[in-house]
């Protein structure tokens, strides 16, 4: 059976707690050994080191570089997710008040 390549979308996460980035205490940060890990989870470490191949960090946590173009990307990702979700509430909510029927389905029973 082939190995299946992850999704695109599995790299908008830290890889060791599976949340995605974000611009605060989730920032991706980019060690040494070019592994990228959430910030909060490097905060939590119990060694100095990197959780996938044992390379010991050595900066500062602080002054460890933020990927910013994995950033952009889940950013990206997350605000044209949310831009989609808007508009198909707006037509559901004007298809619903509208008496609109989807596969021969009054749509203002899903109100009720």
């Amino acid at each position: 059976m082939p190995i299946q390549a992850p999704q695109w979308t599995e790299f908008l996460s830290c890889p060791v707690c599976c949340n995605e980035f974000d611009a605060t205490l989730r920032s991706p940060v980019s060690l040494a050994c070019a592994h990228t890990v959430c910030k909060t989870c490097l905060v939590n470490l119990h060694r100095k080191q990197c959780p996938f191949d044992q390379t010991p960090i050595t900066t500062e946590l602080e002054k460890l570089p933020v990927n910013t173009a994995l950033l952009q990307l889940s950013t990206m990702v997350c605000h044209g997710f949310c831009t989609t979700l808007r508009m198909c509430f707006l037509k559901y909510n004007k298809n619903a008040h509208s008496g609109t029927t989807v596969d021969g389905v009054s749509v203002m029973s899903g109100l009720l």
